[in-house]
């Protein structure tokens, strides 16, 4: 059951991961590791300040001391499982692959903002939206 479950985070994650318009690859894996372990310790710890959390709290919702959590800001630790980002991340109330730097602006952010607007749009006004939304992605092509 829980193997299921992973699997199917793991899915999720990656369906996501190939429909963002741009994924930049480096070649060079110690680059690769560096900047995302970079990327990575200051999203985490830029989302844990914007959430008022102390590095004690984080580490208690995710089950790490807080010596473990100040290391992983730090870009001390560098070889995260999955399920630590995982952790992380929910625990953050963001997005995994913003946390990695593989997106710009954390998803679940924009799901939020867009939320907010539900009953404050006509269905012809978020028509207008799908349709600016459309016109958008056709421009990226």
């Amino acid at each position: 059951m829980m193997l299921q479950k992973r699997s199917s985070i793991l899915r999720k994650f990656f369906r996501k991961i190939l429909q963002m318009p741009k994924v930049f690859l480096i070649i060079e894996l110690s680059s690769k590791r560096s900047c995302i372990t970079m990327c990575f310790s200051k999203r985490m710890k830029q989302s844990r300040e914007k959430q008022g959390m102390t590095l004690a709290e984080l580490g208690r919702k995710i089950g790490k001391t807080e010596a473990t959590v100040q290391r992983y800001e730090s870009g001390n630790i560098k070889n995260l499982k999955n399920d630590t980002i995982e952790s992380i991340a929910t625990a953050l109330n963001v997005n995994p692959a913003y946390l990695m730097g593989w997106v710009e602006e954390n998803d679940d952010e924009v799901q939020h903002r867009a939320a907010h607007l539900e009953g404050e749009l006509t269905d012809d006004e978020w028509q207008r939206v799908l349709d600016y939304a459309d016109y958008i992605r056709s421009k990226r092509k």
